[in-house]
C-alpha cells in the first residue's frame, strides 16, 4: 500500500511540475526600429512591450531593438519578410516595395489635412494595401486601428540657413531615405538628395555630408538633430502613421488568443504614443530653443 501511495504521489508531483513548465513557457518576439530609445517612438514601443507582457500574463514578451541594431529600415523589413526578425516598427511609406499604392501616402501635399489622410487609411484602397503587404511581403500590420499618429507634423532641419522658398534649396544637400517618389519631389524643388539611413543623419549633418534632413517632429529632440541643425521649418509635407508589422507565419502560429493580445496592445500603445507626442510639442520646442538655440519658422 505504501508503495502505491508513493507512486501516486510521484505521479501527481510530476504532473504538477509538467503543468507548471507548460504554463510558464514564454514566447519572445523581436521588434526592431530606427529611432533612438529616448525618442517618443522609442518610449512608446517599450510601453507596447509592457502591455503585451501584461495582457498575455507573461506568456508573450517583446524584445525591443532600437537605433538600427538590427539594420536600417529596409533591412529590417526584409528580415521580417524572411522570418529572421519577428517585427519592425516604421512609417507606412516604407512598405511601398510590397504595395505600390502606398506611394500615394508619401507623395507630398496629397492630403488636405490629417482627417483626409485618416480617411485614406480606412478606405478600400488601404484594405488592398494591407493584403498586398501580406501577399508580397509575407508580413501583416498588427496596428489595425492606425492609432500611431506620427509627428504630429513633419519639419525640415537645416544647418546653415532657414529654408523659406524653393530658391533656398538650390545646391542644398538633403538627406532622404530609399524611395524614388520623395527623391524626385525634392529634386524637382532644386535640392540635391542623398540617400542616408535615418540613424546616420545626425553624423552626416555634423560632418557636412548633407545640409539638412526632413523628419517627423516628435523624433527631432530624441535624435538630437538641433545640436547640429538649428533652423527648423514646419513642413506639412505629408501625414504619417507608424505601423508595427509582423511576419505573417509567426503571427498565424501564435493562435487567436495571443494574436488578440498583440493587436490590442499595439492599438492601445498607439493611442498612448499619439497623446504623448501632442502633449510634448510645446515642451520640445522650448527645450530646443533653450538648449540648442533652435530657430523655428
Amino acid at each position: 500500500m505504501r508503495r502505491i501511495l508513493t507512486a501516486v504521489a510521484i505521479l501527481v508531483a510530476f504532473h504538477f511540475l509538467l503543468g507548471t513548465a507548460v504554463a510558464q513557457k514564454v514566447t519572445t518576439l523581436s521588434l526592431g526600429h530606427i529611432m533612438a530609445p529616448e525618442t517618443h517612438q522609442g518610449v512608446a514601443l517599450e510601453h507596447f512591450a509592457k502591455l503585451v507582457k501584461e495582457k498575455s500574463k507573461g506568456n508573450l514578451e517583446v524584445k525591443i531593438y532600437p537605433s538600427q541594431q538590427l539594420g536600417n529600415a529596409m533591412k529590417m523589413m526584409e528580415g521580417v519578410s524572411m522570418g529572421s526578425q519577428d517585427m519592425v516598427a516604421e512609417s507606412t511609406t516604407f512598405w511601398e516595395i510590397y504595395a505600390d499604392d502606398l506611394k500615394i501616402a508619401e507623395t507630398p501635399f496629397t492630403f488636405r489635412d490629417r482627417d483626409h489622410f485618416e480617411k485614406f487609411l480606412r478606405s478600400p484602397i488601404f484594405r488592398k494595401i494591407e493584403q498586398d503587404v501580406i501577399k508580397n511581403g509575407k508580413q501583416r500590420f498588427i496596428t489595425t486601428q492606425y492609432t500611431w499618429q506620427r509627428g504630429p507634423y513633419r519639419v525640415l532641419l537645416s544647418k546653415n540657413k532657414p529654408i523659406n522658398t524653393p530658391d533656398d534649396l538650390k545646391g542644398f544637400k538633403l538627406r532622404l531615405w530609399e524611395a524614388k517618389t520623395i527623391h524626385r519631389f525634392w529634386q524637382w524643388l532644386g535640392a540635391t538628395t542623398v540617400t542616408i539611413s535615418f540613424g546616420e543623419a545626425y553624423l552626416a549633418m555634423k560632418q557636412g555630408i548633407v545640409d539638412g534632413v526632413t523628419s517627423p517632429f516628435d523624433a527631432v529632440w530624441g535624435m538630437k538633430f538641433t545640436e547640429v541643425a538649428k533652423y527648423v521649418n514646419t513642413l506639412y509635407e505629408y501625414w504619417q502613421t507608424m505601423v508595427i508589422s509582423m511576419n505573417d507565419k509567426k503571427f498565424q502560429g501564435l493562435g487567436p488568443e495571443n494574436q488578440k493580445v498583440l493587436i490590442d496592445a499595439a492599438n492601445e500603445a498607439g493611442l498612448w504614443y499619439t497623446n504623448r507626442v501632442k502633449d510634448a510639442v510645446d515642451k520640445d520646442i522650448q527645450r530646443m530653443k533653450t538648449e540648442n538655440g533652435a530657430i523655428f519658422s
